[in-house]
Parts: structure tokens; C-alpha cells; sequence
């Protein structure tokens, strides 16, 4: 992660979305640490929607499994057509335990940006947010770019 200072993040606005709270606070102290201006917190899908029609977001890191709404749930309804939320076409980051490919598939399907496998490293994590933020070549395969399905 040497490259850390290579691109400012300071403009964009996150939100992480888990039911968690300590996981919420490590994400959110992380995304501060590479830079991103501004990050939000959410308990579950249904919060987030509601930050997400009141707030311009850039980036959502959203756990999978979460009561009340959960995390495909709340990507279904934010790309959903007539979504009130202020940007629909976010870069959304999904995170889950859970690597069978029937969700990984169901995931993209939904309309997810990315999909990152728990447990993971801060590099990983700043690798893929890499990858949805910065121009990609449209050559390559998602493996090659560090974004498998």
C-alpha cells in the first residue's frame, strides 16, 4: 500500500454499511486512513437507504447478512429503476464470509461493482476500492484486474 498518497480521495463520500458496530468503526477509520473525505455509517439496508436519498454517496461497503434489510437487498433496491436514492449508479462494494459462487453470481446479477471475500487485508480492501475508483482498461478480464466475481 506504498501508493497511498498517489491519489486523493479527499473528494469522495462513503458509506459502510454493517450490522457490526466494530467492524463499521474499523471500516470507517480505514477508509479515513486512505484518504476519503467522508464517510457514514449505517446498522443495516433499511439506514442506509435512507442516508443514501439524503446524502450523495460515491462508495458503498456493504456487508451481505444484516437484519431488517440486507445487504442484496439494499443493492436491489438502490439499482432498482425510480430508486430514490441521490446516486443509483454508486460503485457498490459488497463484503460476505460467503465465497459459493451461486452468490458471488447472484451478486453481480443485483448489480454489484465488486464483491471482497471476509476475512481480508487493508490491502485488498485499498486494491479493490482502487479498482472502482480509477479508470480500468476495458481490455482486461476481471481477474487480471483484480476483480473476480
Amino acid at each position: 500500500m506504498d501508493s497511498l498518497d498517489r491519489f486523493d480521495f479527499s473528494h469522495l463520500t462513503a458509506l459502510v454499511v454493517d450490522d457490526n458496530v466494530h467492524m463499521r468503526r474499523l471500516m470507517r477509520d480505514i477508509l479515513h486512513v486512505f484518504g476519503i473525505g467522508t464517510v457514514h455509517e449505517a446498522a443495516d439496508g433499511s439506514d442506509a437507504y435512507i442516508t443514501m436519498k439524503s446524502e450523495y454517496v460515491d462508495l458503498v461497503l456493504c456487508d451481505w447478512v444484516m437484519q431488517n434489510l440486507s445487504g442484496i437487498d439494499l443493492l436491489r433496491e438502490v439499482r432498482k429503476s425510480g430508486s430514490e436514492v441521490q446516486n443509483p449508479t454508486v460503485a457498490f462494494l459488497m463484503m460476505t464470509a460467503h465465497s459459493d459462487e451461486w452468490r458471488i453470481a447472484q451478486a453481480k446479477e443485483a448489480g454489484a461493482t465488486a464483491v471482497l471475500v471476509k476475512p481480508f487485508s487493508t490491502a485488498a480492501l485499498y486494491e479493490r476500492i482502487m479498482g472502482l475508483i480509477e479508470p480500468q482498461d476495458t481490455s482486461k478480464s476481471y481477474d487480471e484486474l483484480g476483480n473476480s466475481w
